[in-house]
């Protein structure tokens, strides 16, 4: 989406836990249905995931992110 739009933030909303749960499952490394299979060839930096347990962990937005 970077390179054909300029869209760096993609944002998923889930309607139920088994759709939420299975989003979540896609986007993790290593999985049989991870969705960013090959992206490391080209990537500078790893896709984030940021899950509803994840967002308000420490240190996972810079002090820039937040302006």
């Amino acid at each position: 989406m970077h390179l054909a739009h300029g869209i760096d933030n993609l944002f998923g909303l889930a309607p139920n836990l088994t759709i939420y749960n299975k989003l979540i499952t896609d986007f993790t490394p290593n999985t049989p249905t991870h969705v960013f299979k090959g992206i490391a060839e080209f990537a500078t930096d790893a896709p984030m995931v940021i899950t509803g347990d994840t967002y308000e962990q420490p240190g996972l937005f810079s002090e820039e992110d937040a302006t």
